[in-house]
């Protein structure tokens, strides 16, 4: 028997992408009774995994459209670097400098690769 997701279901996922808790996802999606049997239907959903991966699928979502991917934050830096350069602001101007550098990976120290031998213990003589 093949699970077929239903409107209600779907609502569940929402509120519950929305940070809403169990119970009151399930009050707000249409599943009646009190809290606690809305949070014991909120329990069987969650264990369906068609409904968790629906959840996931919306909480990706809701992830990528309201996070600034790092490119996106550099050029915003790089507009207020212009813009306190503009104005003079030369303490404002390093501080944004140094925080692109750093997104860049210039103020990284250069690593260099070691190879050493190291003992410990050896030969006591009394």
């Amino acid at each position: 028997m093949s699970f077929i997701m239903t409107e209600k279901h779907k609502r569940f996922a929402e509120f519950i992408v929305q940070g809403k808790n169990k119970g009151e996802a399930a009050s707000l999606a249409g599943y009646k009774g009190t809290l606690a049997s809305t949070g014991t239907q909120a329990n069987r959903l969650l264990k369906n995994a068609e409904i968790v991966a629906y959840i996931k699928e919306l909480s990706d979502e809701v992830r990528s459209s309201t996070i600034a991917t790092a490119h996106e934050v550099k050029e915003g830096l790089t507009r207020m670097l212009k813009f306190a350069e503009a104005e003079g602001n030369c303490a404002g101007y390093a501080v944004l400098a140094t925080r692109l550098a750093k997104m860049d990976g210039h103020d990284e120290p250069e690593k260099h690769e070691l190879d050493i031998e190291v003992t410990i213990g050896g030969n006591a003589k009394n």
